[in-house]
């Protein structure tokens, strides 16, 4: 299987081009999974949301429009929405495997400290042969801070190729 896992940086919009001049992500990917809010953005197979929604609610609630709204189409969503906790009416919540994931990647070290990080250990619990990686981008050109997560992000690009999975990044990303 051949996905691509589309985060919020700005290079997320070379997957855009690219399924574009395609002709749509199924020319291109078997199964596109998008990040956090892009599930409400983008056409898509999965979503990973690992921020617990009854926080994100609680975040919603202090004013936060962007976190509200993105909550009006979680809760409409049919899923799969990958998640750290499942909560009643979110119907497409799923609970993410980690303990079967560690399982089947052989490794007892749970690290993970962002979303996109659990989306790469999937595709590796998954088996998949060839990921293609967007809007993981971390540093920007001329900006003084950096987010963070992208050594795990990193650590888990590396558990992938150290499987014979195929990681692209997009060119326009500092990942890597």
């Amino acid at each position: 299987m051949k996905i691509a896992i589309v985060a919020l940086g700005a290079s997320y919009t070379q997957y855009t081009d690219a399924v574009k001049l395609a002709g749509g992500r199924h020319a291109l990917y078997d199964e596109t999974w998008v990040i956090n809010a892009l599930g409400g953005v983008l056409q898509h197979d999965r979503v990973f949301h690992m921020d617990d929604v009854a926080v994100q609610e609680r975040r919603a609630e202090a004013k936060n429009p962007h976190i509200a709204r993105m909550l009006d189409w979680l809760r409409k969503h049919p899923g799969p929405v990958y998640t750290s906790v499942v909560r009643d009416g979110y119907p497409g919540l799923v609970a993410y495997p980690l303990a079967d994931v560690l399982k089947a990647v052989g490794d007892t070290r749970p690290y993970f400290n962002n979303t996109t990080a659990y989306a790469i250990a999937f595709a590796i619990y998954l088996g998949v042969k060839e990921m293609a990686l967007y809007g993981m981008d971390y540093t920007y050109p001329n900006r003084a801070f950096a987010e963070e997560g992208r050594a795990c992000v990193e650590y888990w690009i590396g558990q992938a190729v150290a499987r014979g999975i195929r990681v692209r990044v997009a060119s326009r990303s500092a990942l890597l």
